[in-house]
């Protein structure tokens, strides 16, 4: 119920700020977005984008992310979407 949900093109993502944790990361990837093979390869491109980016996101976050129907696990445009939605719900938090 707390958080800031964001979203774009490519994903979804729910931010809830933890203060004194380290950020960590959940996946949301149900079967509206294809079979096995396809929900696999998001798990595995969401993964690795946020272990690429973990460094530049704000700490002390849990992120819930699931991918937009319809949207291409498409790494580059993952791993953009993710820096710049958790920074956005980072700046919506701070103002309220």
């Amino acid at each position: 119920k707390k958080g800031q949900v964001v979203s774009d093109g490519v994903l979804v993502v729910k931010v809830l700020l933890r203060p004194q944790q380290s950020t960590r990361l959940g996946l949301a990837i149900g079967r509206q977005v294809g079979n096995a093979v396809v929900r696999n390869r998001w798990k595995r491109v969401v993964r690795e984008a946020f272990r690429q980016e973990f460094i530049n996101l704000p700490g002390e976050l849990d992120l819930v992310v699931r991918p937009r129907r319809g949207a291409t696990p498409d790494f580059t445009a993952v791993r953009r979407s993710l820096i710049r939605l958790t920074h956005q719900a980072m700046r919506r938090n701070n103002r309220s």
